[in-house]
């Protein structure tokens, strides 16, 4: 039996460039539907991928996101030092197709603006690090980037800021590959009990769950006035960043433990066989 499971929506923006898209998009899209007809299971990354897909190929897609280790979050959660006027934000991941314009815009966003109640930093820790994009950023004020750490270091990374920063890109390129996904990272960022600051579309899967589920502080445009807000309002509440934070790992715990999704996995791998 074959098994087909659906990470980012390529078939919809991998034939988006040159003289020829549209003729490759028919191309690609009828060998899809042949792919389709001849995969038993079909998974997909998310719930809201699922939906679409079942308008769009008339195929049930059953969602597996990313799992965590729940163990390996049982780490002491620091308590925040209120005196403390600094609101220290991180991005931990790649630079890429679906964030890259993103991140420039926040970053030049904490750059530019006045905060004078508390001071805002900024940084990156990422495997690109050395790309183009990563030094134009790296130059801005208040902004640095990082080589990421190891994997086993990523845990208390995470539990280290204030701020973790979710970004997806609101070009028109960017909302089509990412709409349907669901950042690998975005779990580990939920388990870590650090608030969750997610700049993307409304119409992405990310920005839906988190704002359905209360489990991040959401901002569904690139408006530099709209960000600076939500800055403030993040430093000035630490009720609120309590409450996203505690909302975000429950969620994580009860969702998304390896425990759990893997069993989910392999019983439903499984019934194939025994099918």
């Amino acid at each position: 039996p074959s098994v087909l499971h659906m990470m980012d929506d390529w078939p919809s923006t991998i034939s988006s460039r040159g003289l020829f898209k549209k003729y490759w998009h028919r191309i690609i899209d009828r060998e899809f539907r042949v792919l389709l007809d001849k995969t038993i299971l079909h998974l997909s990354i998310s719930d809201v991928m699922s939906e679409e897909y079942l308008m769009r190929y008339g195929r049930s897609f059953i969602p597996f996101h990313n799992s965590i280790e729940s163990e390996r979050f049982n780490v002491s959660i620091k308590e925040k030092n209120r005196k403390d006027n600094r609101l220290r934000i991180l991005y931990a991941g790649r630079i890429g197709t679906a964030n890259r314009d993103s991140l420039l815009s926040f970053a030049k966003c904490i750059s530019e603006c006045d905060f004078p109640e508390f001071s805002v930093e900024f940084h990156i820790y990422t495997k690109d690090y050395e790309c183009s994009d990563a030094q134009k950023i790296s130059n801005l004020n208040k902004v640095r980037v990082f080589k990421t750490v190891e994997y086993n270091d990523i845990p208390d990374l995470l539990i280290s800021y204030d701020i973790l920063l979710l970004p997806l890109d609101f070009t028109d390129s960017g909302r089509k590959f990412a709409r349907l996904s669901m950042p690998t990272k975005a779990i580990e960022y939920m388990a870590s009990g650090t608030p969750i600051l997610v700049f993307a579309p409304s119409e992405t899967a990310i920005y839906k769950f988190c704002d359905r589920n209360e489990c991040a502080h959401c901002i569904p445009s690139p408006d530099h006035q709209e960000l600076s807000r939500s800055m403030v309002k993040l430093f000035a509440d630490p009720e609120y960043r309590d409450r996203l934070a505690l909302n975000a790992r429950q969620i994580a715990r009860q969702q998304f433990d390896a425990v759990k999704v893997r069993q989910e996995f392999r019983s439903t791998i499984s019934d194939l066989i025994t099918d």
